[in-house]
């Protein structure tokens, strides 16, 4: 009863309406979840949409198939982190010329 508050704040937004008062916590946080993973998966989607369509806008000729194949299996932690590195130069000019 303490934390109702913050929790319909929390979870409100994500929830149809009148949801909360007819449910307990743990069916909540259970249907919670599936909404919200649903709701990254989307944010995530616009976010490569964009960053696609932004890199297709600077080089018209670039194939973006590759980009569609996944990381690879064998990728390790220290690769990956490796490639998010070596990007970061880039992401900085391409926000900077965005004029936020």
């Amino acid at each position: 009863d303490r934390l109702s508050g913050q929790l319909d704040a929390l979870l409100g937004p994500f929830e149809p309406e009148g949801v909360g008062a007819a449910e307990g916590l743990p069916e909540r946080l259970e249907a919670s979840r599936g909404r919200l993973e649903g709701f990254v998966k989307g944010v995530a989607e616009d976010a490569v949409q964009y960053n696609m369509g932004l890199v297709k806008s600077h080089f018209p000729e670039a194939d973006p198939d590759p980009v569609g194949d996944s990381v690879p299996p064998d990728c390790s932690d220290k690769d990956w982190e490796a490639n998010r590195t070596s990007v970061c130069g880039i992401v900085e000019r391409i926000v900077a010329d965005l004029n936020l």
